[in-house]
């Protein structure tokens, strides 16, 4: 699977989540994450039938959604959980 990286922001817009994406072989889910890490699916696409990315399917796949969501929910908590505050030097919280 692979994981996109957060949307451009733009200057003056509000930004109430990070838009990121998560694919396997077939699909791309669209995805929010909140303050709280919280992960939304947005938008599904099958890339090997709409290549251009117009037909959302959540609705048409369902297992699919609640699959690529899992994975990138535990992506982000694994990745969350080994932060550091930014500017501070030091090993992440609960690292030996």
């Amino acid at each position: 699977m692979n994981f996109s990286r957060p949307s451009p922001r733009v200057p003056g817009a509000a930004q109430p989540a990070d838009v990121r994406g998560i694919r396997d072989e077939r699909w791309k889910l669209v995805l929010t994450i909140d303050a709280a890490g919280k992960v939304a699916p947005q938008q599904l696409y099958d890339l090997g039938a709409d290549v251009s990315e117009k037909f959302d399917r959540v609705k048409q796949h369902p297992d699919v959604v609640a699959r690529l969501a899992a994975a990138a929910q535990q992506f982000y908590d694994e990745i969350h959980t080994h932060v550091r505050p930014a500017g501070r030097r030091g090993s992440a919280p609960g690292a030996l």
